[in-house]
């Protein structure tokens, strides 16, 4: 697949699981963690890979592990699929600097997260699209306010659509029913995924949903979900969806429980090491390595033939 960088081309619809990144017992980067998670991701049909979002622990790695990160997938991927980026930053700035950089490496589109240095809604309005206006890359934006404390209004988000011709994508951490209710004030144009593991999966693809960027443990199952949807097979569809669900419930219970039980998943299914953490997140206890464990003996293996 070629490069997709024209400023008003929208992505592919469909699945683009966020990276994980894996940590040695010292906090060492496994770079060859994401080259495995990314040829799991392809082999089980992801329309693309996203990097650098809360998964990844973006707010855990230098920038220079993030752009060695993002070096790293642009030379694994190899074209075969496009590359969604999350960029984040105290302010527009910063945000600015590294999405070109990010898009100069090889990006297909650029996902912002909302600034970190901001005193009022009305200046974190301001910032984005500033930002926005900077880039002319494929751009969207991370609204997640109940993860990261704050975020734009769904009327902003119509307004940045209606505004910037290159803004063709909005990725939401919500329910199905915010996402309908933008999806309904939003032309062709811009496209919603919704994130949350996967969490209403079929219920976000019926309110409007372009795909999902959950993350890499149930890769197999939500392609086919998605796969099927999109065939017209939903009752199909929702057969995969509800052997997952409660999977996805038990994960999708706060960030830190995320990313200490989602990796587990996901390295229980790839047969790897968890390895080691950063920041605040805690090891598993011993009964939620007891769950996480029958739930990957349920789904089996993830593996590349």
């Amino acid at each position: 697949m070629p490069p997709i960088c024209t400023p008003n081309t929208q992505i592919p619809s469909g699945i683009y699981p966020m990276m994980y990144s894996f940590f040695e017992d010292d906090g060492k980067l496994r770079y060859p963690m994401l080259d495995l998670q990314i040829d799991i991701a392809l082999e089980h049909k992801a329309t693309g890979i996203a990097i650098l979002g809360l998964a990844t622990e973006v707010n855990m790695l230098t920038r220079d592990e993030q752009i060695s990160l993002v070096k790293n997938a642009i030379n694994r991927i190899a074209d075969r699929c496009p590359l969604l980026v999350t960029v984040t930053g105290e302010n527009a700035d910063e945000q600015i600097y590294y999405g070109k950089k990010f898009m100069d490496l090889g990006a297909h589109a650029l996902i912002l997260q909302p600034p970190t240095m901001i005193d009022n809604a009305e200046h974190l309005f301001e910032q984005i699209s500033y930002t926005i206006s900077q880039l002319t890359a494929p751009i969207g934006i991370q609204h997640a306010p109940e993860f990261l404390g704050h975020g734009l209004t769904a009327k902003q988000i119509i307004h940045l659509a209606q505004t910037y011709p290159h803004f063709v994508l909005t990725k939401l951490e919500s329910t199905a029913v915010e996402l309908a209710s933008i999806a309904q004030n939003l032309d062709d144009s811009t496209q919603l995924f919704n994130g949350r593991c996967g969490l209403e999966l079929t219920d976000n693809l019926r309110g409007g949903a372009s795909g999902i960027i959950p993350s890499i443990e149930l890769i197999d199952r939500t392609t086919r979900t998605f796969s099927f949807y999109q065939n017209g097979q939903h009752e199909e569809a929702e057969t995969i969806y509800r052997s997952i669900l409660p999977m996805i419930s038990f994960m999708m219970q706060g960030i830190p429980h995320f990313l200490t039980y989602g990796k587990l998943l996901a390295s229980l299914r790839m047969n790897i090491r968890p390895g080691g953490t950063r920041g605040k997140i805690k090891p598993p206890t011993e009964f939620g390595f007891e769950i996480t464990k029958r739930f990957a003996d349920e789904l089996g293996m993830l593996n590349i033939s």
